[in-house]
């Protein structure tokens, strides 16, 4: 097992570089972000700082935390490619047969919609852009899932 970690964590960093795991783990969480890598989101503030978190459910929470208005860019990783895109253009599947990570329901971005939904075709899920997830996951925190109570890792 620790191989499998210590793996994932070469991988993430040859395909991401050091940004992306400058942090080993989830800003707001502490989770590993070597075995949640596939839904890390990079968010960059007004002031340059960049923050990475584990998913788009601690994302959401970290942009809250330290307001909206203060975020100028979100970075995700494409699921497919393993790259990282533009969440705001990313088209998300919330809803798979995917492990949630740190939410109720899986959600994942796709750069290409096709890709998106050939995923959801084979593994379930409901396509939408970044705006819509995130309202979702803001949805599923108001009720009180996530954090706590119901965390899924």
């Amino acid at each position: 097992m620790k191989k499998i970690s210590v793996l994932a964590a070469i991988v993430v960093v040859v395909l991401f570089g050091t940004a992306v795991l400058a942090a080993e783990t989830c800003e707001l969480c502490g989770m590993k972000l070597a075995k949640y890598w596939k839904t890390v989101h990079k968010l960059t503030f007004v002031d340059g700082s960049q923050k990475s978190v584990c998913s788009i459910a601690c994302a959401s929470r970290m942009m809250r935390k330290k307001g909206d208005g203060r975020v100028t860019g979100i970075a995700v990783v494409d699921y497919r490619t393993d790259k990282l895109v533009k969440a705001r253009t990313a088209t998300y599947v919330e809803g798979s047969d995917l492990k949630p990570v740190m939410s109720m329901v899986s959600r994942v971005a796709f750069h290409s919609a096709a890709d998106a939904r050939q995923f959801s075709k084979k593994h379930g899920g409901v396509m939408m852009g970044f705006q819509k997830a995130l309202e979702r996951q803001r949805e599923e925190d108001a009720m009180g899932h996530g954090r706590k109570k119901h965390m899924m890792h």
